[in-house]
């Protein structure tokens, strides 16, 4: 099998195990940014 394709169900292993207690995986919590407000002519300009 191809590499990323290993490191694709690696992850999915690992989150299953986080979901199921098993395991502890780092977390990191990030502010939520507000969209900017933008008009058509902006674009446009």
């Amino acid at each position: 099998m191809s590499k990323l394709f290993d490191e694709l169900i690696e992850g999915l292993n690992a989150y299953k195990d986080f979901t199921q207690g098993k395991i502890t995986l780092r977390v990191e919590t990030r502010e939520r940014i507000e969209p900017a407000s933008i008009t058509a002519e902006e674009v446009k300009a």
